[in-house]
């Protein structure tokens, strides 16, 4: 707003529902102008895969501006279960010695928790009692609470909890470990061959004008890396991951692939 001297401010409008389709649907739906951009998720790049016809949109609808932060999928437990769970190994084997027996909490079967959760009973043949919830603040309060064993979700969801001491990350699903949590190993470390994180990016729909798009590109690009945003986000607790529209793209096409590579061993329906 300040860099381009926007007489009106940005109107945040929350539409949630369908892990992220009935925003995005929105978005689709709406003039392909350039007032209507879409937070994009890069777990969003499955819908039209999940869906089929029904999901009116596909990642290529969509163009990317800018990436504020990658969030990691995380396994974690409630801090009284810190002497029964020491790491993500001791959950395993005892999921293996009593299968079906530990309670996992996530968002829903076919978002990329639940997807996690069944590429790692697939990979180490442990089986998890899979408790599906469509609301964060609800699965939260089930590990706050002790009625599930562990939670998948992104972590960025959970930092409070975490920082308070309440919930513990066993493990991370980016390639590295993150600044936030430095003493918690990556899947990759684990010895397992998985990615599980959230790209959180700004996009248009694709159509808008070349002009709009480029300027938009290059407003973000100066916002994202100016002090005031990188202040605030370390107040926050947060790691800004700044990609050009190039480099989303590319993470974007990579993850397509991946995915559909995985729903030929496995489809998630």
């Amino acid at each position: 707003e300040e860099d381009l001297g926007f007489k009106k401010k940005f109107i945040i409008s929350n539409q949630e529902g369908g892990s992220g389709e009935i925003g995005l649907t929105a978005a689709f739906n709406a003039p392909h102008d350039g007032y209507t951009l879409a937070m994009f998720h890069s777990p969003h790049i499955a819908l039209k895969l999940v869906r089929g016809d029904a999901c009116a949109f596909s990642y290529e609808d969509f163009a990317p501006i800018t990436n504020f932060t990658t969030d990691p999928g995380s396994w974690l437990i409630n801090s009284k279960s810190a002497e029964r769970f020491p790491d993500f190994k001791a959950v395993i084997d005892e999921a293996l010695e009593k299968p079906g027996t530990i309670s996992v909490a996530c968002g829903g079967l076919n978002t990329s928790e639940g997807r996690l959760i069944k590429q790692i009973q697939r990979i180490t043949g442990a089986e998890f009692k899979i408790v599906p919830i469509d609301n964060d603040a609800e699965f939260v309060s089930m590990l706050r609470g002790n009625h599930v064993d562990v939670l998948v979700t992104q972590v960025g969801d959970v930092m409070g909890a975490i920082n308070e001491g309440t919930f513990i990350p066993l493990v991370v699903g980016t390639n590295e470990r993150i600044a936030a949590l430095p003493d918690t190993p990556t899947f990759m470390e684990l010895g397992y061959e998985i990615e599980s994180y959230s790209m959180r990016s700004l996009a248009a729909v694709k159509g808008i004008p070349d002009e709009i798009y480029n300027m938009l590109c290059d407003s973000f690009a100066k916002a994202m890396q100016s002090e005031e945003v990188l202040t605030k986000a370390q107040e926050l607790g947060m790691a800004i991951d700044f990609k050009t529209p190039e480099e989303i793209q590319k993470k974007w096409d990579e993850i397509d692939a991946a995915n559909r590579a995985e729903w030929e061993i496995e489809p998630w329906q």
